[in-house]
């Protein structure tokens, strides 16, 4: 099992499970992604199974929850935000987007021409194309879905209103099993709003200042960002950890060495 800590005898402060931010580790992110592919075969009763069309319902769907995940840990936006996001907000090429903080009220413009804070990449401004297409005469760049009446059958249509709650998200944490007792134990609950921190955490850990990181983030203090340097710690450790095994893998050949001489 991959860990946040793995220099459990050194003694230092990190807060409580309940209080500490609860990042995906990079294995954990790649594993929700694949889950989340609109592609994936759908299992049937009896074991059959069959992977969905790109024009079917449910590779629609399953397509928005991961341009929402994705926007998320490239963001570090929290869930809300990009539920409310409209297409009034986002720059016609695609460069840049606007969104209002939902804690701090305070309305921040991402791209170049502004704070800085987060110039789209190409990656993001091609997912934000293929978005605008697939929601034309919608107001909402992640639309909500409704079933409806359509020639006598029942079928989901997406509607002109904000995105509901990500259940198939939710319910992909724990299928994935992230939050097995061990390591709800660890780490505590992890949901889809916990992307933020995987975002922190990826951000610090990839040597991104904790400054620049703080107003990604939009916190107001710096030791409201504080919370993550434990966890961008792990590559460090790791690189310790590895250095010192080896010592002392060479100590002990040469003490077995010594007993056989």
């Amino acid at each position: 099992m991959e860990t946040h800590f793995v220099a459990p005898n050194i003694s230092f402060y990190r807060p409580s499970v309940e209080a500490q931010a609860k990042p995906l580790t990079l294995t954990e992110l790649d594993a929700l992604l694949d889950h989340l592919d609109p592609a994936r075969p759908i299992k049937y009763r009896g074991g059959a199974t069959k992977a969905p069309t790109p024009d079917s319902t449910i590779y629609q769907m399953r397509q928005q929850n991961l341009d929402l995940i994705m926007l998320l840990y490239n963001t570090g936006c929290r869930i809300g935000e990009l539920q409310n996001l409209k297409w009034a907000q986002v720059e016609k090429d695609f460069s840049a987007l606007t969104f209002f903080r939902t804690k701090t009220r305070k309305k921040v413009k991402t791209g170049a021409a502004a704070t800085g804070l987060y110039p789209c990449p190409p990656h993001i401004r091609e997912m934000l194309a293929r978005r605008r297409e697939e929601t034309k005469g919608l107001n909402y760049v992640f639309p909500g879905w409704q079933q409806k009446q359509v020639d006598g059958k029942r079928t989901w249509l997406r509607e002109d209103k904000r995105m509901g709650k990500l259940k198939a998200v939710y319910r992909a944490f724990e299928e994935l099993g992230f939050n097995s007792p061990e390591n709800v134990r660890l780490y505590g609950r992890r949901c889809p709003k916990n992307m933020r921190d995987t975002f922190a955490t990826i951000q610090l850990s990839g040597d991104v200042p904790l400054d620049h990181v703080q107003k990604m983030l939009g916190h107001t203090t710096s030791k409201m960002t504080q919370k993550y340097t434990a966890y961008a710690m792990d590559d460090i450790w790791g690189s310790a950890n590895k250095v010192t095994e080896a010592l002392e893998a060479q100590r002990r050949a040469q003490q077995q060495g010594g007993i056989q001489g």
